[in-house]
């Protein structure tokens, strides 16, 4: 009997001690914003968050914009014992979630400031369809006519135009042709499984990305984000997929569903036939996504 009890003692201080030992090593991990390495990872698509568990502890993270994203890409971490409870809320394009952010065109200049409109499918513009942002004079971001990126910090002030708290005006390009457009796709190192996650939210539609896919970037003059170019002009939704998908191979599925694919650079495409008519990001030659 005595034997026995030492043995479980015995099991229970190496229990404790390993715990100990994982425990410090995943902390400073975590501080250094590196993954945790004794623990295993569950990850909740609806909720965005993704848990570790160790021996004893946790670490609860929320990821950005994929549940296959690098680790160091996760949002509010925070570790504790198996018992902790913790619930986030994070913005997906913006960690500080006092940091927005706009796409709009510039409609009048003045001395020290610019009159922007936001772009009709901005949440900005449920509030005004008129901004006033500070600018210098000789910023070329500033000319009438010019679309840009309006970054700026914590609320929007009741007045007309509106007012806000501006950190950086940004020009974006103008797309006017595709013939010296080309495209880079940056990927995440981790996938497992074709799931998509929507990326850009319009009226007229969604475009859904792969769960591998980071980011889809248009080469012009300069390098911009799918979404960002999705922005560059008040041209219609699927006027700027349609500059995309023409440098692409075209099959057209029997529902009228149209999959525009490039195995150079390992892409498809699918724009479904429906009444959402949804948009696809995928591999060259995945399977073929069913259209509801």
């Amino acid at each position: 009997m005595k034997k026995g009890f030492k043995i479980a003692i015995v099991i229970i201080d190496i229990v404790l001690l390993l715990a100990i030992i994982t425990g410090v090593i995943d902390y400073r991990r975590i501080k250094d914003n590196k993954a945790p390495i004794f623990t295993i990872k569950l990850a909740s698509e609806e909720e965005g968050k993704i848990t570790y568990i160790g021996l004893g502890y946790k670490v609860i993270g929320y990821w950005g914009v994929s549940i296959h994203e690098p680790f160091e890409n996760n949002m509010g971490l925070k570790f504790g014992s198996w018992f902790m409870k913790y619930e986030g809320s994070f913005d997906k394009d913006n960690e500080n979630k006092d940091t927005h952010f706009f796409f709009g065109k510039v409609i009048e200049k003045h001395t020290s400031y610019v009159i922007v409109e936001p772009n009709e499918d901005e949440k900005e513009r449920k509030s005004a369809d008129k901004f006033l942002v500070a600018c210098s004079e000789d910023d070329t971001a500033c000319e009438v006519g010019t679309y840009v990126k309006i970054t700026y910090e914590g609320m929007i002030r009741e007045s007309y135009p509106a007012q806000i708290d501006v950190l950086r005006i940004e020009k974006v390009p103008q797309i006017e042709s595709t013939s010296n457009m080309y495209f880079k796709i940056e990927r995440y190192n981790v996938y497992d499984s074709i799931k998509y996650y929507p990326y850009d939210e319009h009226d007229d539609g969604t475009i859904y990305f792969a769960g591998d896919i980071k980011e889809f970037y248009i080469i012009l003059d300069k390098t911009v984000s799918l979404k960002e170019y999705m922005m560059s002009s008040d041209k219609g939704f699927f006027d700027h997929i349609k500059f995309i998908t023409d440098k692409l191979d075209k099959e057209e599925l029997s529902d009228g569903t149209k999959v525009y694919s490039s195995k150079e650079l390992d892409v498809s495409i699918t724009v479904c036939n429906t009444k959402t008519k949804n948009i696809y990001f995928d591999r060259y030659q995945s399977e073929k996504i069913v259209c509801g």
